[in-house]
């Protein structure tokens, strides 16, 4: 399994590693003694059995007639068949969680400054909602189980919570210590939050063998069952409270809370970027702006990174030979931060400390442009930085909310530099309609530089935007325009006011200025400095602004007072009230104030708006929502031929599909044309396509039950064999790859390590304690049955977990959970969790990280932890198989 995790992602289907892989599963399969089937006619048939059913399967009413051998193999394929169904619509429900958790709100700073931030903290949304996509087949499964079993407890569900849980920690663990050791290492950097989720993910199993084993043996009361549930909302609380660092660890500082927190497809505001211009001119001292820039690009590109729920998807992808996401490619020594001359991200590559001439860098002079739907055409200017010699560059257009023939014309072309030229423009033809609609964009991409050494820069790609001119439009400020720096020594202040959507007819929109710290004076008392009016820091200015039709942008500008201050940060906002235009559709946009800092001199605020630009196109580069069923079923019938896990550097062209994605593409192809039909993730913020997809889930979920326990009885293998192994390994292996890919591409363990334990302990707090609890409260209500009578109240002989029940005399017990091989498999993985744990710390404390690092001691620990999980397997199914005597265990 190890071998394949971390060597197999791209091995040729013909390869030695495929045949290894084919053989042992021939060999295993022929080597398995066939179950008996027919011992007892007056026992209830088995789902193999004549007679047998399950919720969907079998299928064909003379199946149980066929070959065991045949049958074996033909169930164990459709399991592995629905393991891939279920990975892709796990990922379509993944896309729409990141859309749910992207969304984005209005606040105010402290000081002053209306700025957008996330609404769903990122803690809470990986514990919930993230959570939930990752494990919604085993969670589903349980849920699925007792309500198909009336609601008596199976051995399914239960079994593959633990079997997961112990394949997430070892194995998945295992392959990310061994997968980061070319790239260097990993630590966790939010030691807090893990601390949480790494005692809970003990804590949990802890929970199950003292309710089972000790508090009400093999039984689980409604109490048991509700506060197994209530530990989910106990532990996101306590999450979220020591993310933000309202309480902290004894001996641990409280955590800082940080203006960057990836969830979804984050984009950098000019305020989140101060800090990080600070650190660089504190370590580095003086240096020129465009140093400047470009250093603060390479040290921030390692924070432009996909999110949980976007590795998820790319390891699908993979699996299927879907058209996969964009992901970067960090350098050899992982994100260096703030501080460091190494190339870290795109921009720095280019770079040289020993005075080496640069490759010729291909980029838009622009990376964005605006057009008026009815101006005909937007010409672009690619630009190369050196003028020697000749150059072409391929260059074509992509739609994003625009469609090509609709709103643009589709383009594509080779430019071609003389020597000497410096800049070429692309012409790209505008389609002009009568009908009111949003503003929409496309992208003009650039490709294939030659010859050598040529490469696409940072801005090798650019967003053009066609404003609809058929309204009269709303008028405000652009997201990135809400907070705006100036110097003192600059003069004026200018603030920058957009038309949206339209521009049509004349508007006009009032403006004022408000004091925040910095105080506001009049323009007489600035012309007379001998007046004895207190010293303020800008004029207060108010006035109207008018836009004609098809003016789209006006400036206002507000005189700075230069007090020659050594340290300053002083600011005030500016207000736009009152629209006026032909119709009342002429209205305030949703931005509709400005703060403005006024800064001792420098060149600051330049420098972050170029960064911020740059990084936004990047991180635009990872989206994973969808818009229409069109786009849907493109992508579902699009084979994989974009970049991979591993990531691409600057410039480099994606490999074309090899024959493993051909073949996975045709085998997965039923599942994705199916699920396409998916509302779009557009659809009601995502939560359309959340509910559709959960439905669809537990669908696939319910054959992957019948399909398991079909496999388990035509070769002799019990429910709990079969789910610790089979069903664990086949739910968590996107988990798997997705893992591996954020150990390999992030700068830290996080996402890696931190999620492996929350989602061990959210699949116990939710995963059972949901069904459970619903299967507790059903026989509170109902009482004692027959069914449940002849279940568990026979004869002692019979091993009896209630031997003669009597419902007259003997108090009903509930819900009835066997602990047995359960329980005994809880208490080995929590042993085997707890030296896990514990060999992750001795890491840490020795090797300063918990991924990678030195080679011998990272393959060891890996070694090690593949080892606990044969120990774990081997112990639970000794046990199921009444091999070893676990006395009062």
């Amino acid at each position: 399994i190890f071998f394949w995790m971390t060597k197999m992602e791209r091995a040729p289907i013909n390869s030695r590693p495929w045949r290894l892989v084919v053989f042992s599963l021939v060999v295993v399969l022929c080597l398995t003694p066939a179950g008996a089937a027919d011992e007892d006619d007056e026992e209830e048939a088995l789902i193999c059995e004549k007679g047998g059913r399950g919720m969907l399967f079998p299928l064909f009413p003379g199946e149980s007639n066929w070959p065991k051998g045949l049958r074996s193999i033909l169930y164990l394929l459709g399991l592995l068949w629905t393991f891939l169904g279920v990975g892709i619509i796990a990922d379509i429900f993944m896309g729409s969680i990141e859309v749910i958790t992207s969304k984005e709100t209005i606040t105010q700073t402290k000081t002053g400054a209306v700025v957008p931030v996330k609404i769903w903290n990122a803690t809470v949304a990986n514990l919930t909602l993230m959570a939930l996509g990752s494990s919604a087949p085993e969670i589903l499964l349980n849920v699925i189980e007792i309500i198909s079993n009336n609601y008596f407890a199976g051995d399914l569900g239960p079994s593959t919570i633990v079997g997961s849980a112990a394949f997430n920690l070892l194995i998945i663990i295992a392959v990310c210590v061994a997968a980061v050791v070319p790239v260097g290492e990993r630590k966790i950097e939010g030691t807090d939050v893990y601390m949480c989720t790494a005692f809970f993910s003990v804590f949990a199993y802890v929970w199950l063998v003292v309710i089972l084993k000790v508090t009400s043996p093999d039984v689980v009361t409604v109490p048991e069952a509700l506060i197994t549930f209530a530990f989910f909302p106990l532990l996101v609380a306590l999450a979220f409270s020591l993310d933000n660092g309202y309480i902290s660890f004894p001996g641990m500082p409280k955590a800082s809370k940080s203006h960057i927190t990836q969830i979804g497809t984050s984009h950098f505001h000019p305020y989140e970027i101060e800090k990080y211009l600070q650190e660089l001119e504190a370590t580095h001292g003086s240096l020129t702006p465009e140093k400047r820039e470009e250093m603060m690009i390479a040290a921030l590109s390692s924070k432009v990174k996909p999110s949980r729920a976007q590795y998820r998807m790319m390891a699908t992808k993979n699996l299927s030979g879907q058209k996969k996401l964009a992901v970067p490619k960090p350098s050899a020594n992982g994100a260096s931060g703030v501080g460091s001359d190494k190339a870290t991200g795109l921009e720095m590559s280019a770079i040289k400390s020993d005075g080496e001439v640069n490759p010729t860098v291909v980029n838009f002079k622009a990376s964005a442009y605006s057009v008026l739907e009815n101006a005909g055409k937007i010409v672009v200017t690619v630009v190369r930085s050196s003028g020697a010699g000749s150059l072409q560059v391929d260059y074509a257009t992509e739609g994003v909310t625009a469609n090509a023939g609709e709103d643009f014309t589709e383009t594509e072309g080779v430019l071609t530099f003389g020597p000497g030229e410096t800049e070429k423009t692309v012409e790209v033809e505008i389609i002009d309609d009568d009908e009111p609609e949003e503003d929409e964009m496309f992208l003009v991409k650039l490709s294939n530089p030659r010859p050598a050494p040529a490469k696409i820069g940072s801005e090798g790609m650019t967003i053009v935007t066609i404003i609809d001119d058929d309204e009269p439009g709303l008028l405000g400020f652009k997201d990135e325009e809400t907070h705006a720096t100036v110097q003192e020594s600059d003069g004026h202040a200018h603030i920058f006011v957009s038309r949206f959507k339209g521009s049509t007819g004349t508007v006009s929109v009032d403006y004022t200025t408000v004091n925040i710290s910095a105080l506001g004076g009049s323009q007489e008392a600035l012309d007379n400095p001998d007046s004895k009016t207190p010293p303020f820091d800008f004029v207060a200015t108010t006035g109207t602004l008018s836009f004609k039709p098809e003016e789209m942008r006006h400036e206002i500008m507000v005189p700075v007072v230069d007090r020659k201050s050594y340290d300053k940060a002083d600011t005030f906002k500016v207000l736009l009230s009152n629209v006026k235009g032909p119709n009342e559709k002429a209205q305030l946009a949703e931005y509709h104030q400005c703060v403005v800092t006024i800064v001792q001199n420098g060149d600051t605020k330049n420098v972050i708006d170029k960064v911020a630009q740059v990084l936004n196109i990047n991180a635009d580069k990872y989206s994973v929502g969808t818009s229409s069923w069109k786009e849907q079923f493109k992508n579902a019938c699009t084979i994989g031929d974009d970049v991979g896990l591993d990531g691409l550097e600057d410039g480099e062209e994606p490999p074309p599909p090899t024959c493993v994605d051909y073949l996975l593409h045709f085998l997965s192809l039923p599942w994705k044309l199916l699920f396409a039909t998916t509302p779009p993730t557009e659809y009601g913020g995502g939560w359309v396509c959340f509910c559709v997809a959960l439905v669809y889930i537990g669908g696939v979920t319910a054959m992957i039950a019948d399909l398991a326990n079909l496999f388990g009885c035509t070769v002799g293998l019990e429910n709990e064999i079969t789910a610790i192994t089979l069903v664990a390994l086949g739910t968590s292996l996107p988990d798997t790859f997705a893992s591996k890919a954020a150990a390999v591409n992030d700068d830290n363990a996080d996402a890696s390590v931190g999620n492996v334990t929350g989602s061990n302990s959210v699949n116990v707090f939710l995963g059972l304690g949901l069904p459970w609890s619903i299967a507790a409260l059903y026989w509170q209500v109902n009482g004692v049955s027959d069914e449940w009578i002849e279940r568990y109240g026979g004869s002692d002989d019979d091993g009896a977990l209630f031997p003669d029940f009597d419902r007259t005399r003997d108090s009903f017990p509930g819900f009835v959970v066997p602990a047995g091989s359960l329980g005994f498999s809880v208490i080995c993985f929590t042993l085997c969790a707890l030296v896990a744990l514990a060999t992750l710390s001795v890491r840490r404390s020795v090797y300063g990280c918990e991924l990678g690092g030195p080679v011998g001691p990272a393959y060891a620990t890996a070694a090690f932890l593949i080892g606990l999980w044969f120990l774990y397997v081997t112990l639970s199914v000794l046990q199921i198989k009444n091999l070893i005597n676990t006395g009062p265990l």
